[in-house]
């Protein structure tokens, strides 16, 4: 074969074998002939298909590769289609404003203050059958909760049986609420004074993190039972970056910084915001001087896969989505909101490129790093800052509009943000059924002018029969499913599941 190394196939493909998608894509630029006999061996196109659909193999299906590259081209094809094989209501009989969880595929409510209820959502496509577990009578008070499929973790926050304030936080196994094997300590102190009833918890492999009313952040390593950072501010909010960091905003008089620290290396000791040592700042665009009581929070959905044995693949870890909300009192004394869609990956390349070995602090203007490497855009009018799991791994959802339309029917709005699908489209002429955006222009009483912003991503709007005449809340997003949420007439909350 021309262009090609006069070597057995047989050794060729298993030197091919060794290299990631990267190389795979590169030696695919070299000529026809290399590019021929990638396309023609299945096991490195597969690899490559998981990328571009930012999926990982699981390394535990009995699918053999072509099956698994059958399925792995239906999964993508539906998600880019938006083309559900399942629709299915689910009445959690709870009241409205009991917490919730959605994670790893995994829907959970508290019943009462000592029960949780499970739902696995069922996937046709990759084998996942639905099931349903209830864990009640609880040894603790559930004030709020959050799981990881992935590692069979339950973390509780507690509360005293009299609701006076929290008592600690409980490591338990989400199949059956005992204690957590692999915990260390079992229980979590707090370590510092209590702030508020108000929380937000998140796991992150060996480490989780909780803020309590925007005014405390503690992070641990849950398997040590280690206190690793203990930070404290007005406005609080933070996403996990990567295993070493966690970002947060920093505010000044005409600019918002977002902060990477490494939690690492911080102290246990409480340390406000302003006096921690961080490694890199990213610059927002500048704040126009009359805005006043800007406030950041942000969403993102690690790539938490399911707990399957029986999935072929699962949600990739390489990169996620960092949604951050600012919103604002404008000069017209209105209140304005502005959504930035960024990509962990772009942070973290920043981060990575910094010199190693020094204690100096790093900032970065937001023109060397937002307008190629984020989009920003207006909210749409179905914005809930209750459901807020509309975040997951690369995807974002959101309805267009709480109502119906005069059909019926309610639109959402999905977006995917993997950039290596994002940047193939762009390149070879994206399906009918996406749209690949390149630049988009947005004016915000916000900013002192407008902020242009070119990241490329993936997008379409879906029209769906509401099956109700009643308007929904809200819309959630899943390695497999999208979740719309409404309140029934009695005050229940009932989710509407649509799977592939």
């Amino acid at each position: 074969m021309p262009g090609v190394p006069t070597l057995p196939i047989e050794l060729i493909i298993q030197i091919l074998n060794i290299l990631d998608y990267k190389g795979l894509l590169k030696c695919r630029q070299i000529c026809k002939q290399w590019d021929l006999l990638i396309q023609g061996d299945t096991s490195l196109i597969y690899k490559v298909h998981l990328a571009v659909n930012g999926m990982e193999d699981s390394n535990s299906s009995s699918m053999n590769v072509v099956e698994r590259l059958r399925t792995l081209k239906e999964h993508g094809d539906d998600w880019g289609k938006l083309r559900f094989t399942q629709d299915e209501i689910v009445d959690m009989n709870t009241p409205a404003n009991c917490v919730w969880e959605l994670q790893g595929g995994v829907l959970t409510q508290a019943r009462d203050e000592r029960t949780l209820v499970f739902t696995q959502i069922p996937s046709q496509l990759r084998h996942i059958q639905k099931r349903t577990w209830t864990l009640d009578n609880l040894d603790v008070v559930v004030a709020d909760y959050c799981i990881d499929p992935s590692q069979d973790l339950l973390v509780i926050a507690g509360e005293r049986a009299d609701g006076s304030a929290p008592a600690n936080i409980h490591l338990r196994t989400l199949s059956s609420g005992d204690t957590h094997p692999r915990a260390s300590n079992v229980i979590l102190a707090y370590g510092h004074d209590y702030i508020g009833h108000s929380h937000n918890i998140r796991i992150s492999g060996d480490h989780v993190a909780i803020c309590w009313s925007g005014k405390l952040l503690s992070i641990w390593n849950w398997k040590s039972g280690v206190l690793q950072m203990a930070l404290k501010g007005h406005h609080l909010t933070f996403a996990f970056l990567s295993d070493d960091h966690v970002l947060i905003p920093r505010y000044h008089e005409t600019r918002v910084d977002l902060i990477a620290i490494n939690f690492r290396l911080a102290s246990s000791t409480l340390t406000a915001v302003d006096d921690i040592e961080y490694d890199c700042a990213f610059g927002l665009p500048p704040v126009n001087p009359h805005s006043q009581d800007i406030n950041v929070s942000m969403r993102y959905g690690p790539a938490v896969p399911n707990a399957s044995r029986l999935a072929p693949f699962h949600i990739s870890q390489e990169d996620f989505l960092l949604v951050v909300y600012l919103t604002g009192v404008t000069s017209r004394w209105r209140v304005g909101l502005d959504r930035f869609m960024i990509p962990a990956s772009t942070l973290l390349r920043h981060l990575e490129a910094l010199p190693s070995h020094t204690d100096d602090r790093f900032r970065i203007d937001w023109d060397e790093w937002g307008p190629t490497g984020c989009q920003v855009s207006p909210l749409c009018p179905g914005y809930s800052n209750i459901w807020i799991r509309n975040v997951y791994g690369t995807r974002f959802v959101e309805l267009e509009d709480k109502n119906t339309d005069e059909s019926g029917c309610i639109r959402l709005f999905f977006a995917d943000f993997n950039q290596v699908a994002a940047r193939k489209g762009t390149v070879e002429g994206q399906p009918l059924q996406t749209a690949v955006h390149i630049t988009e222009a947005v004016s915000s009483d916000l900013f002192q002018g407008p902020v242009t912003t070119s990241l490329p991503f993936r997008s379409r709007t879906c029209t769906l029969s509401s099956k109700t005449e009643e308007r929904y809340e809200g819309v959630m997003v899943s390695e497999d499913a999208i979740v719309l949420v409404r309140y029934t007439r009695n005050f229940r909350t009932q989710f509407r599941i649509l799977s592939i």
